[in-house]
């Protein structure tokens, strides 16, 4: 904490945040309902469809959702196990 004890540190600390958000705020295209490029699908495509052994098609892989991993239900075995064994 000791960037805040004069004001050339508050400044610096300032810039360093600020650039910080900019980055930020610049990484949730996506999250917020930009489209996934034509590229970004086709590979989505063919790397599905090898895990799978099937054809994947188009409307599947833009019908898919990101989970985060805060966002997983606890539910069955594993939120019984979870309580069994806390971090």
């Amino acid at each position: 904490m000791a960037y805040y004890s004069d004001e050339a540190g508050k400044v610096k600390k300032g810039i360093q945040n600020g650039r910080r958000l900019e980055a930020k705020s610049k990484g949730t295209a996506a999250a917020e309902g930009a489209a996934p490029s034509e590229a970004l699908i086709k590979h989505l495509q063919r790397v599905l469809s090898a895990i799978e052994g099937r054809r994947v098609s188009r409307e599947e892989v833009l019908r898919l959702r990101q989970h985060s991993v805060g966002e997983a239900g606890k539910t069955g075995h594993n939120a019984a196990w979870s309580d069994e064994h806390p971090p």
